[in-house]
């Protein structure tokens, strides 16, 4: 009795220490984890007896359960533990390796004690969790890939450090993410407490060195990348079973300490190691950390709080991008990385003065200094507002300059000084010459910060104040002309129907430049163009590398081909690929051919430079081929669109910015509708409608529903929420079909007397309509 009091005692913290004893010392983190472990078993039996015994009683039942438990304890630590636990068994190994096969012995034998109703509490598997992830040497082999045995003798399977580098950390990923899971699913809360106790006194232990972590033996740094792959890193513990103050925490909060300690050699090896993880190792380290932001809704957390997870985040997303630059694909989706509650909760412009101030050092956080963590709508927040205050700061300036001009000079300025007065970036335009009219306007602009302001648009000789519509007709029709084959600034790629920069093209770099100035304007204003670019032309755009993909994305059969030299290894490639560094192309219906380097005829593409080949062929096809109509075309861009926030910006985001989502939620479309009397939401004629969009039209007639409205067949980068469509009754029922002006997303919908006639009649409108009038 006096045995077992002493094991529960010992899983609360020493019970006599606790009424203000002698501390003591702590002992390993190996024997404060076995001491919780095996007392869990005997508070669990001292529950199942009578309940009149009392510590005064004897014990006079069986206490098998107890007695496995001082065997167990025994097992681990022979002589030295407790006199009431020891046992004559033989010492297990010191070390317990984590492997698949281990746990699962482990388990079916905490399974097997269950079924004979010797023991509830998972205790063989909380044991082997315990060592395994509590103890140094412990975690330098758990999961480790097993290494022949070498010259010293060390045994054939077993691991060696030396499978850890700085390229590769030596785990099995796979038999990690095996191992852990069948745990999670069987172990229960007991093993789950034991996990999370042993990996906080690892990484208590390791946080007063984690400086050097990983830089002179890497194989230290896999201790970390360990315990972060485990499910229990992220669970909370009471520390009163620590012996710590009363409170609660969670391994994760000690392991971001250490991640945010690490010498940045140390980082630049987890960066390495994670961009070679499997999509599921690299996900149950990024989830818990993405866990921490949910806590913004329920409180403010401190700087130090929030810079932990953004920076272990910010490793794994440097990985995942590391990933996709070597091998054409991310381990994981970058909108993975989003924090959903972080980007509804961010204060953009209190965010955007605190980068500011911490890139003149004035600051020490911000979470645009992780603009990973946000989605591409709030990106679009910070753009705007970016492209306000950049225009009030040029306002100011220009005012301060007017005041120092003289009478003459303020008068010659007059007309400018006007122009730099407007809120609005005024275009008037002719329709039959819009593109010379809106060229001659945008060169003329001067200052050319002018295109940052909203524009308004107005068609020379028609009535009408632009609040949007005609704004948003301009960029339709101007876009049709421009952003086509047959304008000639462009060809169309035969096999994924694209746009690609014509390098025969003699359109002047002005023109070029309106193209670019055109797609910036179109991002500040909120308008999606209809333009099929590939995503490499937004890459390009934010100045970001170019690579294989970004190749195959538009000419799939050349990246193919590409991709089989790279991959053949064998030495006879000089005369199966029979390549050197040119490259041919076809100019004004002419074959030429381009040297990659100098004498590129004569350098015939081998086993030990086809990487390069390929590189240089990659480069020139998609930046050198086309550089005198592209780089007008940055220009122009970057003349509306520029400073830090674009940078922040991945190129499918910004594509996104541009063209829209083909991700429709007709539900979000719905509940933004307004609508004009005698409509409401409540009226017959409008929940047939909705009806009909919802559950009667295919997605190619809810794309094309949805093109007739409001004349795009995606949604801005905001969803279908942010769509402002308006329904209005286009008198009784008739046989008219309903109508549109797209400009203003505007639809006239005839109150037709069943929901079978407005679905065919819908479906006649969408299908067979073209035009529709734009007003």
């Amino acid at each position: 009795e006096r045995c077992q009091r002493e094991r529960v005692l010992c899983r609360l913290g020493a019970g006599g220490r606790r009424r203000g004893g002698h501390r003591g010392s702590p002992g390993s983190a190996s024997a404060v984890v076995a001491r919780a472990a095996a007392a869990a078993a005997a508070a669990a039996a001292a529950a199942d007896e009578p309940s009149g015994a009392d510590d005064s009683d004897e014990s006079t039942g069986p206490a098998k359960p107890a007695e496995d438990a001082a065997s167990a304890e025994a097992l681990r630590f022979g002589n030295s533990a407790p006199g009431c636990l020891r046992s004559s068994r033989a010492p297990a190994s010191r070390h317990p390796r984590a492997t698949v096969a281990s746990l699962t012995a482990a388990l079916e034998e905490s399974v097997s004690l269950l079924a004979a109703e010797v023991d509830t509490t998972f205790q063989p598997l909380r044991l082997l969790v315990s060592e395994a992830l509590g103890e140094e040497a412990a975690l330098d082999r758990a999961f480790v890939k097993d290494a022949p045995a070498d010259e010293e003798g060390r045994e054939e399977g077993m691991p060696a450090e030396v499978v850890a580098t700085s390229e590769d950390s030596g785990i099995d990923y796979d038999a990690a993410m095996a191992g852990f899971a069948m745990i999670k699913d069987a172990g229960g809360i007991q093993v789950g407490d034991a996990g999370a106790m042993a990996s906080f006194l690892a990484l208590r232990a390791m946080k007063p060195r984690a400086e050097e972590l990983g830089v002179a033996h890497p194989h230290t740094l896999r201790r970390l990348v360990v315990i972060l792959l485990s499910p229990f890193v992220g669970l909370t513990l009471d520390t009163e079973m620590l012996g710590l103050p009363e409170g609660k925490t969670k391994p994760l909060t000690l392991a971001l300490d250490v991640v945010s300690s690490l010498h940045s050699e140390a980082r630049a090896t987890l960066v390495r190691w994670f961009s070679r993880m499997p999509a599921e190792a690299l996900e149950a380290i990024i989830t818990p950390s993405l866990a921490v932001f949910d806590e913004l809704h329920s409180r403010s957390l401190t700087v130090d709080e929030v810079r932990g997870p953004s920076e272990l985040l910010a490793i794994a997303h440097e990985a995942n991008e590391a990933c996709f630059r070597r091998e054409m694909r991310r381990i994981l989706p970058f909108q993975r990385f989003y924090s959903s509650v972080l980007s509804d909760e961010i204060r953009p412009e209190d965010e955007y003065k605190r980068h500011i101030l911490s890139q003149r050092g004035k600051g020490s956080f911000s979470f645009l200094m992780y603009p990973f963590l946000l989605s591409a709508a709030a990106k679009t927040e910070l753009l705007a507002l970016e492209a306000r205050s950049t225009m009030i700061e040029r306002i100011r300036h220009s005012e301060s300059l007017a005041q120092s001009r003289t009478a003459a000079e303020r008068a010659a300025a007059a007309h400018t000084s006007d122009d730099l007065a407007s809120p609005f970036f005024v275009l008037e335009v002719r329709r039959d010459a819009i593109v010379e009219d809106t060229l001659r306007r945008i060169v003329n602009a001067s200052p050319k910060w002018q295109l940052l302001k909203p524009l308004r648009v107005k068609f020379a000789g028609e009535a009408g104040i632009d609040e949007g519509g005609v704004r948003k007709e301009f960029f339709q029709v101007i876009t049709r002309q421009l952003f086509t084959v047959d304008y000639g600034m462009f060809r169309e790629e035969p096999e994924t129907n694209t746009l690609w920069f014509n390098h025969d093209s003699v359109e002047s770099r002005v023109q070029w430049e309106l193209l670019g100035s055109l797609l910036g304007m179109a991002i500040h204003n909120s308008i999606i163009l209809d333009v099929q670019f590939p995503t490499v032309v937004y890459r390009r755009l934010l100045g970001q590398p170019v690579t294989l993909r970004d190749l195959a994305e538009f000419r799939p059969s050349v990246a193919k081909s590409l991709s089989a030299l790279l991959d053949y290894e064998a030495d006879d490639i000089e005369d199966v690929m029979a390549l050197d560094f040119t490259a041919s192309y076809d100019s004004w219906g002419a074959s030429k051919t381009h040297e990659l380097v100098p004498d590129g005829a004569k350098r015939p593409v081998t086993q030990a430079n086809k990487a390069e080949y390929v590189q240089r062929y990659v480069t020139w096809a998609l930046e050198e081929l086309i550089s005198e109509q592209f780089e007008p075309f940055r220009k122009g861009f970057a003349n509306v669109v520029s400073g830090k926030v674009p940078k922040m910006f991945q190129a499918e985001e910004m594509e996104l910015l541009v063209t829209g989502s083909k991700d429709l939620d007709f539900a979000k479309l719905k509940s933004a509708a307004r609508y004009e009397e005698p409509y409401d939401a409540d009226h017959q004629v409008i929940k047939w409608f909705w009806e009909a969009v919802q559950d009667e039209l295919s997605a190619e007639e809810q794309r094309k529903l949805l093109a007739f409205a409001t004349g795009s067949a995606r949604a801005p980068i905001r969803g279908l929420g942010s769509v402002r469509l308006t329904i209005s009754r286009a008198g009784p029922d008739s046989e008219f079909l309903p109508s549109a002006h797209t400009c203003f997303s505007h639809m006239l919908l005839p109150e037709y007397e069943s929901k079978d006639k407005l679905v065919a009649k819908l479906r006649s409108a969408i299908l067979e309509s073209e035009g529709f009038g734009l007003m």
